[in-house]
């Protein structure tokens, strides 16, 4: 853990206290069908990587790519 007076870069002595990472699996409900997101992992360096890891936590996006056709 850090020091509060290392975490100060204002010099304001006010701090972030940044909030707990989200529980996975995700539950949705999108038009009447329930999806279910996994942990996606950690994020990726690369720009297209982290476009697509980002897309794959959106609830829309997974209830479309898992539709019937």
């Amino acid at each position: 853990m850090m020091n509060n007076y290392t975490q100060d870069m204002t010099g304001l002595g006010t701090h972030v206290t940044l909030p707990d990472p989200p529980e996975w699996p995700k539950t949705y409900t999108v038009d009447g069908k329930t999806i279910t997101i996994q942990d996606p992992g950690p994020e990726p360096a690369r720009y297209y990587d982290w476009m697509l890891w980002k897309l794959r936590q959106d609830p829309n996006w997974v209830a479309m790519m898992n539709s019937d056709k």
